[in-house]
């Protein structure tokens, strides 16, 4: 016994000086202060360029990030429409311009979610991070199915207003995520079967589809019907009635 605690204190006296200069030691002023970033909202969004390569919509992955060493990331994201991943170290859910419940809520909620926002640089722990500012954020709709990262296409989606002068006449225009200058679908509905709503909330679901605030996840479009596999709604938006 005397052997093993003379081990761990000659463990701890040699480890201690490396894990001071890497950082290890707790210090709060070394970590960020998200305050200390510029605000960023959708209105910011809306201004930045389309194309921009800093402004993202994502999939929090779930599950926890083995890390030793800080600066440890608060979770790895996915691109939707895409195969990236990437780590993000801290949320910034000031645009959100939410309570700090509202907040721990979302955390909470996080891997449920689908994200817009800007990719920012900062720093902590003396080492360059990225930080999430989140813009948008809509919770999946269902616990009976999920969204498939690999297969499945993401689109943002609205009413068609163009005139139509054939049958079948599509009467949604979807747009993917992450990519503008693709060129939009057009669909004559949305299949919400996999999702096992209640018909009413199936059809207040739809009419939120047409007004542009819900985001789907889609596994195929067969005959010009989008087979959804997720549906996707305002973080504080009410539950569906």
């Amino acid at each position: 016994m005397k052997t093993l605690a003379r081990t761990v204190t000659l463990f701890a006296a040699l480890v201690a000086p490396t894990m001071a200069l890497i950082g290890c030691a707790p210090d709060a002023d070394a970590d960020l202060d998200l305050d200390s970033l510029p605000l960023y909202s959708v209105d910011e969004e809306k201004a930045d360029s389309a194309s921009s390569s800093q402004v993202v919509w994502v999939r929090p992955m779930p599950g926890p990030i083995a890390c030793i060493i800080p600066p440890c990331p608060t979770a790895e994201v996915r691109q939707v429409n895409s195969s990236s991943v990437e780590p993000i170290y801290r949320f910034d859910w000031r645009g959100l311009k939410l309570s700090a419940q509202q907040v721990k809520d979302a955390e909470a909620q996080r891997a449920n979610m689908l994200i817009s926002g800007k990719r920012t640089t900062a720093t902590a722990y003396g080492q360059k991070v990225t930080v999430l500012q989140v813009s948008r954020a809509s919770v999946q709709v269902s616990d009976k199915t999920s969204d498939n990262f690999d297969a499945d296409r993401y689109y943002t989606v609205k009413s068609n207003t163009t005139v139509c002068v054939m049958d079948p006449c599509p009467t949604l225009t979807a747009q993917l995520l992450n990519q503008p200058k693709a060129s939009p679908s057009q669909w004559t509905g949305v299949d919400l079967k996999r999702l096992e709503l209640s018909q009413s909330q199936s059809a207040a679901l739809q009419s939120e589809i047409k007004t542009g605030s819900v985001y789907l996840s889609v596994t195929a479009a067969q005959n010009q019907v989008a087979q959804a596999s997720q549906a996707f709604r305002p973080f504080l938006a009410p539950p569906l009635r």
